[in-house]
C-alpha cells in the first residue's frame, strides 16, 4: 500500500507542477505507464498496459517435510524464470508435468484417437 500511495504521489506532484489537474485521473493514469519508480523493495516497472512488472515465487508442497519451498522465481523487471537447481517440484505420482496438450485434443476429436 505504501508503494501505491508513493507512486500515485510522484505522478501528482509531476501533474501539479505541470499545471494539470487532479481530478484528470486519465492523464494521472498515462503518467504511470512506461514508467520506474524506487519502492521499499527496489524498483517498482509499470509497463505501457499499466500493467506492474512484479516478481513471483513458484512454491512446491514438499511431501515430507508438509512445507512449502520455493523452487523458482520470475524476475518481472528482467522477464526471466530462475529455478532453484537444489529444489525440484513433486507432481502427483512422480508422473512429471501434465501435457501441454490432451492426446485427443482439447474437444476430443483428434484423428488419431478416432476408432472405426
Amino acid at each position: 500500500m505504501y508503494e501505491a500511495f508513493m507512486t500515485y504521489a510522484s505522478v501528482a506532484n509531476e501533474t501539479i507542477s505541470e499545471g494539470g489537474n487532479l481530478r484528470d485521473g486519465r492523464t494521472i493514469t498515462h503518467k504511470l505507464w512506461n514508467r520506474e519508480f524506487v519502492g521499499l523493495d527496489g524498483s517498482i516497472k509499470i509497463n505501457s498496459n499499466g500493467d506492474r512488472k512484479a516478481d513471483f515465487s513458484l512454491l512446491d508442497l514438499d511431501g515430507t517435510s508438509v512445507e512449502y519451498k520455493v523452487v523458482a522465481n520470475y524476475l518481472g523487471l528482467d522477464g526471466k524464470l530462475v529455478f532453484n537447481a537444489s529444489i525440484g517440484i513433486h507432481w502427483p505420482k512422480n508422473r512429471g508435468p501434465p501435457l501441454n496438450r490432451p492426446l485427443c485434443g482439447y474437444t476430443g476429436n483428434d484423428p488419431r484417437c478416432e476408432t472405426t
